[in-house]
């Protein structure tokens, strides 16, 4: 439909997730659960019909356009993985956030790298150079002919509510939690045990406010992405060094952290100049806490200085001045 109806639907988007999770956790959880079941069936079928059209020439040459393409591709593919740490926000919802996260991970982690190296190779193998820019929709054309393109349509618009979702469920309560500890302006804080609806209006209103910013701008969404992707990159850097800190050095976790660090800071020198809006965000989010803090570390001598009258002097029986 053009720019303008890829905006509007964008729009639309955001406003339907975040009537879903006004309503709490449960109503945007049972929709996440069906999107997510759907996706993960609609990707294998698309992986199935598309491997009899598969042919290993089609793999080479590999790197065509050289290695300096694949680090930008991967700097762009962060957007694909990013995602786990807000299982983080939202475990004060599970009902065993121990057993069940560590769960939820590892099968996560099985599912995704299961389906998308079978996309990714699918994708190379089957269509090689002639992949469009709907390459899922081209996957299913193969098996199903010309009519399956627009069921591809109805999934882009299915794998975009899923993932707004999950980033309004957990950045929403994320947020609440910072405005209730200071992090974060007071105004944004819901009681821990409610909905936290202030601050996902808040994350609403940022999110329209940067579609508009692009509607004004006439500029194109990948600037942003790759925003977003550095803005992540950055998460896993400051995540990374502090597990490396915190934990038990030189055992297992460690080393997996240790090995973490490293990737993100590739990942992060990537990103390249589109990380400087992440930084200056970053940098701002550690101005406020830093000027927070000293603010509460004052307050106390603060108080205490205004309880205090002052006292005149008085000669004590023994001579001395009190």
């Amino acid at each position: 439909g053009g720019r303008g109806t890829s905006l509007a639907a964008t729009a639309a988007i955001i406003v339907l997730v975040t009537a879903m999770n006004w309503f709490g956790i449960k109503v945007s959880g049972g929709v996440q659960l069906g999107i997510a079941g759907a996706i993960a069936v609609l990707l294998a079928v698309a992986v199935v019909v598309a491997l009899p059209h598969a042919e290993l020439e089609r793999l080479t040459p590999f790197a065509p356009h050289g290695w300096g393409a694949v680090g930008t591709a991967a700097a762009m593919l962060v957007w694909a993985f990013a995602g786990w740490e807000i299982l983080s926000s939202l475990s004060a919802d599970y009902r065993d956030p121990a057993r069940d996260i560590r769960r939820a991970t590892f099968l996560a982690l099985g599912v995704v790298t299961v389906l998308y190296l079978g996309i990714a190779f699918a994708t190379v193998a089957s269509l090689g150079s002639t992949s469009g820019a709907a390459p899922l929709a081209d996957l299913l054309v193969l098996g199903f002919g010309e009519p399956a393109r627009p069921v591809t349509a109805v999934v882009a618009v299915l794998l975009t509510v899923g993932a707004i979702n999950a980033y309004f469920a957990g950045g929403s309560r994320l947020g609440a939690s910072l405005a209730r500890e200071g992090a974060l302006p007071r105004a944004l804080a819901d009681p821990a045990s409610s909905i936290p609806r202030r601050s996902l209006l808040a994350i609403s209103a940022v999110a329209l406010g940067s579609l508009a910013f692009i509607w004004v701008a006439g500029s194109s969404t990948d600037t942003l992405l790759l925003m977003a992707s550095g803005t992540f990159s950055l998460l896993y850097v400051v995540g990374a060094a502090a597990a490396l800190r915190l934990l038990p050095r030189g055992t297992g976790s460690w080393w997996a952290a240790a090995c973490s660090m490293v990737a993100a800071l590739v990942l992060l020198g990537l990103t390249g100049a589109h990380l400087l809006g992440p930084v200056l965000c970053g940098g701002a989010g550690l101005m406020w806490s830093l000027v927070r803090t000293r603010r509460e570390r004052s307050r106390p001598a603060r108080e205490l200085g205004q309880q205090l009258e002052p006292v005149g002097q008085a000669v004590c029986p023994d001579g001395s001045v009190a």
